[in-house]
């Protein structure tokens, strides 16, 4: 693969932890400051997956089926958005990468952890973040959020709050051997976390330029 010049931010979190939020408003402030950033999402950064995301959010699918489908999202994503972008030295946020699929499937489904990174490897092809944007919230506070929205419930969003503790037990263990990860507290405001990834991003350019 081509060295890369851009820089990779994956927002990971569990459903109502404000991941997505947080991702947007990072990105409104980057745009605003002229900086050549993109915001991505997986599952559903390309048409392809656009499809794939209704159809794991909407149906009940086998943990193995789930995960092949947001697999070969994944791959997609690297492929027609992730590599360009980072080739052509853009700033790209991406609302959820591969640490989902670990701690949702491999955590929350109890689908192999090794079967799970095996095929991780393969559709990442080399690309892994730069810096993981990690928002850390319990479960009953993610559920009461989510139920404020009064949207139609996902597959994801309706599971039970075992599924949930299951999921951010396994985000702790992914996250506990990286040295690339800033957790933020997501009982805070959107713009108070917000301010701490730009700083985070601030100090990871300076030290890059030093």
């Amino acid at each position: 693969m081509k060295k890369k010049s851009g820089f990779l931010i994956a927002f990971e979190g569990i459903d109502g932890s404000g991941k997505s939020t947080l991702s947007k408003l990072v990105f409104k402030q980057l745009e605003a400051l002229h900086v050549p950033v993109i915001l991505t999402k997986e599952p559903g950064g390309t048409p392809q997956g656009q499809k794939i995301r209704a159809i794991v959010h909407e149906h009940t699918l086998t943990p193995q089926a789930e995960f092949l489908l947001f697999a070969s999202d994944r791959a997609e994503h690297i492929t027609q958005v992730i590599k360009p972008a980072l080739e052509e030295g853009k700033i790209i946020l991406s609302d959820r990468m591969a640490d989902s699929s670990r701690a949702y499937q491999g955590y929350g489904r109890e689908i192999d952890l090794n079967l799970i990174e095996r095929i991780t490897q393969w559709v990442m092809q080399g690309v892994t973040p730069d810096l993981i944007i990690y928002s850390k919230i319990d479960a009953i506070t993610a559920f009461k959020r989510i139920s404020e929205r009064h949207e139609a419930l996902t597959v994801f969003e309706k599971e039970k709050t075992i599924f949930f503790e299951r999921v951010i037990e396994g985000f702790e263990r992914i996250f506990a051997t990286k040295d690339n990860v800033l957790t933020v507290d997501a009982h805070l405001p959107p713009a108070e976390l917000a301010k701490q990834v730009l700083s985070e991003l601030h100090k990871r350019f300076k030290k890059q330029h030093e």
